[in-house]
Order: C-alpha cells, then sequence, then structure tokens
C-alpha cells in the first residue's frame, strides 16, 4: 500500500494544519498555506467530487491511501495517515496497532475542520476545572493535559422532508361587549411540508452519547467537502453505527416536532385548539456522512473511564470529572468539626446568658 505524504508547496517539507489560523503551515520554511493551494499541489490524493467516475476515483485513492489502526485494548477503530509511525489510541491511551486499508464506503462526505487550537482547548480545560475543588490533584497537571487529542468524530446527518397533516377541533372567541362573547367551532383540516437539514447523529459507539449531544450544535455551515489534508496531525474514528440506526431516534423526534408544530400554529389561529389526529410521513431522506472535530481527553480514575470534550469549531465545552474521595470526606469533616464546635459556642453562649 502506498502512503500518501502531504508536502510544503513552497519547500517540500511537512505540513501540518494549523486550526488556528485555519492553514497549513510548513515547520521547515515557516510558510502558510491555503487549502486550495495544497489542494493544487496534490490534486491526485484529494477527494474533489466532480464527475462520477472522478468519484469513484476519488473513492479508490481513499481506499489505498487512508489506515486504519485498531486498539486491542479498547477495540477503537481509528484512521489516520498511514505514515504515521507511532499513535496512541486517544481513548484508552494504549498502543494501536496498524490493521490495513479502509473499504471505499467508509470515505466521509463532508468535513468541519478545527478552528480551536490545542493550546486554547488546554486552556479552555483549565478554565473547566478551575472551581472543581474536589478534582484529584493529577488531573490538572501536564501529563494529564498531554493526552488532550484532536479528534475527527464520524456524525450521520440526515436531511428530512415530512408531510404533516392534524385535525383539530378548534373555537373562535368574539367579545361582543356587555360580556357576552360569540363562540364558534371549527373543525380544521391543515397539512404541510415540513423539511430538516442536518439533523446530526453519532455514528460512534465508545464515545459518550451525551458528551457529544452536549457539544452541539455545529455551524453546519462550515461544512467542507471531505480531503484527506485534513487530517494532517488529527486523528479520525470509524463510525460503527449505520446511518439508518444512528438516525432512527432523531427521526422520530423529528416527527415528533412536526405534530407539535402544527398544533402550535393552531393555537396560534384559534383561541382553542384539540388536536383529534395528527399524521406525519417521512417523504424523504437524504444521509450524509461527516466527521466533526471535537478535542478529546479521556481520564481512568480507580477502574472507571472519565471523558472530557471541546466542541473543535465553537469552544463547548462538556464532560463527566473524578471526585477524589478524600478531599470530599476531609472537608466534610472540617464542616463537621466546625459546626460541632460553632454550636459549643452557642451553646456556651446561652448558659453564660441565662446564668
Amino acid at each position: 500500500m502506498q502512503a500518501v505524504q502531504y508536502k510544503c508547496p513552497s519547500c517540500g517539507g511537512n505540513i501540518a494544519f494549523n486550526a488556528e489560523t485555519g492553514l497549513f503551515y510548513c515547520e521547515y520554511c515557516n510558510s502558510s498555506h491555503t487549502l486550495q493551494k495544497v489542494v493544487a499541489s496534490h490534486k491526485k490524493n484529494e477527494s474533489i467530487d466532480l464527475t462520477d467516475a472522478e468519484k469513484q476515483e476519488r473513492q479508490t485513492e481513499f481506499e489505498e491511501n487512508s489506515a486504519l489502526y485498531t486498539c486491542p485494548g479498547c477495540g477503537s477503530e481509528i484512521i489516520a495517515e498511514k505514515n504515521a509511525v507511532t499513535i496512541n489510541c486517544y481513548y484508552c491511551h494504549s498502543p494501536v496497532t496498524l490493521v490495513g486499508r479502509l473499504s471505499g464506503e467508509y470515505k466521509p462526505d463532508y468535513i468541519i475542520p478545527f478552528s480551536i487550537s490545542k493550546e486554547q482547548a488546554e486552556q479552555i480545560f483549565l478554565d473547566f476545572c478551575k472551581d472543581k475543588i474536589y478534582l484529584p490533584d493529577d488531573f490538572k497537571d501536564g501529563k494529564v493535559l498531554e493526552k488532550i487529542t484532536g479528534v475527527y468524530v464520524p456524525f450521520w446527518l440526515g436531511d428530512y422532508s415530512f408531510d404533516a397533516r392534524t385535525i383539530a377541533s378548534c373555537r373562535t372567541h368574539e367579545d361582543l361587549g356587555r360580556g357576552r362573547t360569540r363562540v364558534k367551532e371549527y373543525q380544521a383540516d391543515r397539512g404541510a411540508v415540513i423539511y430538516y437539514d442536518n439533523v446530526p447523529a453519532d455514528g460512534a459507539k465508545l464515545i459518550d452519547d451525551e458528551l457529544l449531544n452536549a457539544l452541539q450544535p455545529y455551524n453546519y455551515d462550515d461544512l467542507q467537502n471531505f480531503t484527506m489534508s485534513y487530517l494532517t496531525g488529527f486523528m479520525a474514528e470509524k463510525y460503527d453505527v449505520n446511518a439508518q440506526a444512528a438516525l432512527w431516534p432523531q427521526e422520530e423526534r423529528a416527527k415528533q416536532h412536526c405534530a407539535k408544530f402544527m398544533e402550535e400554529h393552531l393555537k396560534k389561529t384559534y383561541n382553542y385548539a384539540k388536536v383529534d389526529q395528527a399524521i406525519v410521513e417521512r417523504q424523504s431522506a437524504n444521509y450524509k456522512y461527516a466527521l466533526l472535530p471535537v478535542w478529546f481527553l479521556a481520564y481512568k480514575y480507580k477502574g472507571k473511564v472519565y471523558q472530557y470534550g471541546v466542541n473543535g469549531q465553537t469552544g463547548k465545552v462538556s464532560g463527566s470529572i473524578p471526585i477524589d474521595n478524600k478531599k470530599l470526606n476531609l472537608r466534610s469533616l472540617l464542616y463537621s468539626m466546625f459546626g460541632a464546635v460553632f454550636g459549643f459556642g452557642i451553646g456556651m453562649m446561652i448558659i453564660a446568658f441565662l446564668s
């Protein structure tokens, strides 16, 4: 298998994507290059969708130039550049093993590039931990920060159109003055076609769903056609949940939202509306496979893995953190001692006053 490498258009040195500037940086000649310039220099290695024949060609190139690694510790499957010599699992930090090539079905359609740098992500993490007084002492030290990894997480994005129909019993109230009200009753039958674009669902089993949901929303206006260049210096996880399985709960929620939307519309039109029947049927669905940026940290404490993430586009943060029980117990003991001493002092003052 031929390894793919992206070189500096100016000097031929290795380049890496800089999330903070959105440019590709060469450490040898200190030059920066736009994606367009990198694509022009490495057009044969890029995944640019043009004709069907060219799409198939890019699909084949992805199969030949992408590398799949697997972690023997936790089973995660990682996409990285084939020229990467040594990489560790971002989840459990174990060394990973090269498995081979990826099939073309795993080629992403779109990607949102990192715009938050590692340094920014580390500072966001430190700010997040600042007021957490029960954290273990080593949770905020440099060794933990070194484990923060830029990971492109696999997401499915669903575009839907729904045919929604609502039949409801409605009333209007007309004030006639002098305490009189005219009430008119209607049997309303309303229909609409409702569209939803870029409904997200993660396609990774190992990363906590609640964590990824908390990092939403992303700005999907920044979606770019996938190119291998964006993976330079980052990792990506291979999806292990297909589009239909991942998006089914979101599709059901969208249907419920359609019915709720129709009900709210009726309540704005009439003084009273009671839905008798709501029918929502999906007209069309289109699934897109996208990689979304997350600065990810997995921390193992007393046998439990805690996951923390920073949205690599917006900087939004979420995660679970460990509690040092020794610190918690010590503080509880101090509070108890303080309460006892304070109570004893108040008691003595009362006795002295009564005496």
